[in-house]
Formats: C-alpha cells, structure tokens, sequence
C-alpha cells in the first residue's frame, strides 16, 4: 500500500517538483513510534508513553517492549513484529528504537527510529 511519503521533519517530500509516494506500513511505523502519548487532542490516548515508561527512574523494560510492540502491530499490513531493542540514554533523555518487522505480503524489514534527538 502506498502513502504520501514524509521527510523526517514531518514535511511532505517532493522531487523534481513532484510529491513522492512510499510504503505506509514502514512510514506508519515510524509515525507511531515518534508519537508521543497525549500529543493529539482527537486521539489523547494514542501514542507511546515515553515521558510515562522510557525517560524515568528505573524503567520496566518488558513494558517498554510490550509498548514498542503494541505500537508497531497497530499499524496496518504488520503480520509480526520479530525483534525489538531500545537502547536509551538517560543524561540526554534520548532513544534509538530498533525494529525488524514482518508485513501480512511476507516482506521483512529492519528500520531504527530516534526518539527526541531532532525533535527539539
């Protein structure tokens, strides 16, 4: 399925003074996991909690997984998610979520996503 593709900066992506189109699973994906919980007034419970279960005092790494999870299969055409890690820096409250996913057309694909860095 395709999509209007976005820049990392949320912009619509043109070339040669065209709109580029992109795979929705893989730009879902990332949409989701760089949305914050609470940041959408007509879906306040969308989102990841990172403020809630990532950036604090001795976090719980399943539930964490078990977010990052949750996200990535609610977007449509994932058939599974097979690996996960988040490697999480806590002096600059920053995170690299890495993921391997396999859609419902048995495509597999490996994707990071940085969290904070760049969004400030």
């Amino acid at each position: 399925m395709n999509d209007l593709q976005m820049t990392r900066d949320g912009d619509l992506a043109i070339l040669n003074h065209d709109i580029i189109a992109t795979d929705s699973i893989e730009q879902g994906i990332y949409i989701r996991l760089r949305w914050w919980y609470g940041e959408w007034k007509f879906g306040p419970d969308y989102g990841m909690k990172y403020f809630e279960n990532v950036f604090v005092k001795n976090p719980n790494r399943t539930l964490i997984m078990s977010d990052v999870s949750a996200q990535i299969m609610s977007v449509d055409g994932v058939k599974s998610v097979d690996q996960i890690s988040v490697d999480i820096d806590y002096k600059t409250r920053k995170a690299i979520v890495k993921y391997l996913v396999t859609t419902e057309n048995k495509e597999r694909f490996e994707r990071e996503v940085s969290i904070w860095n760049n969004m400030e």
